[in-house]
């Protein structure tokens, strides 16, 4: 069935998750945010490509994440500030590997051109734009790789 257990509703286009862990997403795909290796927009889901045993997915304002069951952390799109999380500023129309071989999530969420998520230890760490501390780093300097938020 076409039925969807998660759903997030990005700037230009809309990702969400069956009930099999797989994720889809439709819309506007300018900068490859749909994940399916393409640029071409699509009017119907189409499924993102390589991924498989998902539990969470989130559409931003030009790019997509999305969690593993494992932990692992994955986005593809537009990458300009490096919200990709990908140690890269390049879009990318498949899903690539946030930086950190290491680093396990429980869940993510894509803001207009940066990310955030959830780590196993309950930290979180953000990605991409900084430009008004989005980043919870007590800076303003952008960083394409995951940083800790930090508490006071």
């Amino acid at each position: 069935r076409n039925n969807l257990d998660g759903l997030s509703p990005g700037a230009f286009h809309s990702c969400g998750l069956n009930r099999n862990g797989r994720g889809f997403c439709w819309g506007s795909n300018q900068w490859g945010n749909l994940g399916n290796g393409s640029l071409e927009p699509s009017l119907v889901p189409t499924q993102v490509s390589g991924l498989s045993n998902l539990v969470q997915i989130t559409a931003g304002r030009r790019h997509s994440c999305a969690v593993t069951a494992t932990g692992r952390a994955s986005c593809w799109g537009e990458n300009e500030d490096g919200q990709l999380g990908d140690a890269t500023q390049t879009d990318r129309s498949l899903p690539v590997r946030v930086f950190g071989s290491r680093l396990r999530f429980t869940a993510i969420s894509a803001g207009s051109a940066h990310s955030c998520a959830l780590r196993r230890d309950a930290r979180v760490m953000c990605w991409g734009n900084n430009e008004a501390g989005q980043l919870g780093d007590r800076s303003n300097d952008s960083s394409a790789r995951p940083v800790l938020v930090r508490f006071p």
